[in-house]
């Protein structure tokens, strides 16, 4: 273990442990040439294909560039410790936090931190030859101070163009997976790719949404085999305000079959994307019959609205006293004169009929000019009606 002001290179000053485990440890330390805060990856392991895989980790990160990876600025060997030189990320990983806050996460801050992994994920994998993390875990993850979220320990990290053959990687893999987040096929050491990550990421996801570990793939197997039921329980039952929608997407993510999953990271973060999609934004039908089913009024200035429209019915005018709003449906006849076919308005003939009537009334100039004004009168309240029928 390296003590506060020890020099390495003479340039890196360790500050502090971060973190300590079976293989080595990450220490704070200041880069005297820069001046900045990196952290410092150690390992004291001395078998020679642990030591390959670490020297891997660091070319696989040195060709990356994302803003999810930490990258890596050096590495280097001294005395029996080998070193990466990497990005500082300040405070405790999403397992320390979940374990002082005794709970997951906010759901909105989880599906966030998802969109960053897996736009992530789709650059690893989609590398002339992919990059797989296979350690995807809470352990693994830190948040920086402007809330994005970053992926570390590319340890079992197989893949690149660093990646001298499968052999060491497979067999390094089998002894370092973590059983509640890593799939069955890596379990087994049957061989790993891109969907094992999508399997890893959905079971992380799980727990930082539940609070709870999930059960681990070996398990849920022997379940299954054995007549029983997965004891893997769909999020949103764990906790309520998870969507529907996204605890399906975590059943999918995590299904036992490679075969049963996402294909890839793009095609898990457009489910993601569409699993909390406002409702506005999806399609909605206002009529759940068809509009001849339905009763309806037809009013001035409303323009017809075909059956797959969405819309919003206007607020109805205020109707004078004495007015009557007419309906579409047939009037009756003690209510409305049948009004001629297809002339909407009154004919010529029709207003020539009622002028008989005001003969008796006097004086052939005050007849004509009465007559005139009771026919105009007449034709006003037949267009009138002939309109209000006919719209």
């Amino acid at each position: 273990m390296l003590t506060a002001g020890t020099l390495l290179q003479n340039r890196y000053e360790i500050v502090q442990l971060i973190g300590r485990g079976g293989m080595g440890a990450v220490y704070e330390a200041r880069d005297q040439r820069l001046g900045n805060r990196v952290a410092l990856k150690q390992t004291l392991v001395l078998e020679e294909s642990l030591r390959r895989a670490f020297e891997r980790e660091a070319r696989i990160l040195a060709a990356l560039h994302h803003p999810i990876l930490p990258g890596v600025s050096d590495h280097f060997v001294e005395g029996e410790g080998q070193y990466l030189v990497m990005r500082y990320i300040p405070g405790a990983d999403l397992a320390g936090l979940m374990k002082e806050q005794g709970s997951g996460f906010p759901v909105a801050q989880v599906l966030g931190w998802a969109e960053q992994l897996l736009d992530g994920l789709e650059y690893m994998h989609s590398q002339e030859l992919p990059v797989i993390h296979r350690d995807i875990k809470p352990q693994n993850l830190k948040v920086t101070g402007r809330g994005a979220i970053i992926l570390l320990d590319f340890g079992l990290a197989k893949g690149g163009h660093s990646e001298s053959g499968q052999g060491t990687g497979m067999a390094y893999s089998i002894f370092g997976y973590t059983p509640h987040y890593a799939p069955l096929e890596q379990i087994h050491g049957s061989g790993t790719d891109p969907r094992s990550d999508l399997y890893a990421l959905g079971a992380t996801l799980y727990h930082l949404l539940t609070g709870v570990e999930p059960p681990d793939a070996l398990a849920r197997a022997t379940a299954v085999l054995g007549s029983q039921p997965d004891p893997l329980r769909p999020a949103h039952e764990v906790n309520p305000l998870i969507p529907p929608d996204v605890s399906k997407l975590l059943i999918r993510a995590m299904a036992p079959s490679p075969l049963q999953r996402y294909d890839s990271a793009t095609a898990m973060q457009e489910a993601l994307r569409a699993s909390i999609a406002p409702a506005s934004s999806k399609p909605t039908r206002v009529l759940s019959e068809k509009p001849d089913d339905l009763p309806t009024a037809t009013l001035p200035g409303v323009a017809a609205v075909s059956e797959d429209d969405t819309f919003s019915l206007p607020r109805p005018a205020v109707t004078p006293p004495g007015e009557t709003v007419h309906l579409s449906s047939p009037p009756s006849a003690s209510t409305a004169t049948p009004l001629p076919h297809p002339e909407p308005a009154a004919t010529p003939e029709r207003r020539r009929r009622s002028i008989p009537f005001l003969l008796p009334l006097g004086a052939v100039g005050l007849l004509l000019l009465l007559g005139m004004m009771f026919v105009n009168q007449v034709g006003r309240r037949d267009n009138n009606l002939a309109v209000t029928d006919n719209t």
